[in-house]
């Protein structure tokens, strides 16, 4: 049987101890290179550094390392809360701490503190010059990527849970996340079998007999499309219609069964 343990939310000694651990410095004030001190989770627990959350939440003493069941797991034990919670920094950076010998994997350098901290919404989407790239946090990533996109998210969320997914990075970084380009994503390049992508790191390999466009590049495709439609209201349908056969060949007709829509159609 799986152990479940309540969520806290840590009191102003445990932030202190959340960033001595992931924001350490040396002697000199100077940023230390690995981490600090680990936490022992037994203290963290304990009144001196949390504090009950002010409601009732359990998660498995061990999440899962599959980083999409991961989010998935997160985000179901939020139930109904998750919108009012969705940057409530102490119940995070609880979780952060609590669950930092998966998200920080072995080697223990220290990273931008996005990583493994989660900010208020005001530090989040304040001005450009101090805002925070917030789906880079290893828990609050995949949980907001679930949240948003459901199964279709598992695009997002394949590889190591320490390690950025390059296709959720993509689509940040493009501006393109909405539920259809998510979709047409991951029915192209997902991997039911292996849980993995396909093709995102070989542009030039082949696939079916044609050139196989990474996601990078499908996205540029995409954003070619934007100059003259407006991508935001464009269905799956649409966008695979839209994109050039000798890149993509087969692999949009696949795309297309997938998804369940009607095989062959291009735009005019």
């Amino acid at each position: 049987m799986v152990k479940m343990i309540p969520v806290r939310r840590l009191n102003k000694r445990g932030m202190q101890r959340h960033m001595d651990f992931f924001n350490p410095m040396d002697e000199v004030g100077v940023r230390a290179e690995f981490l600090g001190k680990p936490v022992d989770p037994e203290e963290l627990d304990s009144d001196r550094f949390s504090e009950d959350a002010g409601f009732e939440m359990f998660l498995p003493e061990t999440l899962p390392d599959d980083k999409y069941l991961l989010g998935k797991t997160v985000r179901e034990s939020f139930g109904e809360r998750y919108g009012g919670h969705m940057y409530d920094s102490t119940l995070w950076n609880w979780m952060c701490l609590r669950y930092h010998g998966l998200t920080v994997g072995p080697a223990r350098k220290t990273r931008e503190l996005v990583v493994d901290t989660v900010y208020s919404e005001e530090e989040a989407y304040g001005p450009s010059a101090v805002r925070q790239r917030q789906y880079r946090n290893r828990l609050w990533g995949p949980t907001f990527a679930y949240d948003q996109f459901g199964e279709a998210s598992r695009v997002m969320l394949t590889g190591k849970v320490p390690e950025m997914s390059d296709v959720m990075d993509a689509l940040y970084y493009f501006n393109m996340l909405t539920g259809p380009i998510v979709r047409v994503l991951d029915a192209l390049y997902y991997d039911e079998e292996r849980h993995a992508i396909n093709g995102v790191s070989k542009p030039s390999s082949n696939y079916g007999g044609l050139r196989d466009g990474t996601v990078r590049d499908c996205l540029a495709q995409i954003g070619q499309i934007a100059t003259t439609r407006s991508i935001m209201r464009m269905s799956e349908e649409e966008i695979l219609a839209a994109l050039p056969e000798a890149e993509y060949g087969d692999r949009v007709e696949e795309a297309r069964v997938k998804l369940g829509l009607s095989v062959g159609m291009k735009l005019s």
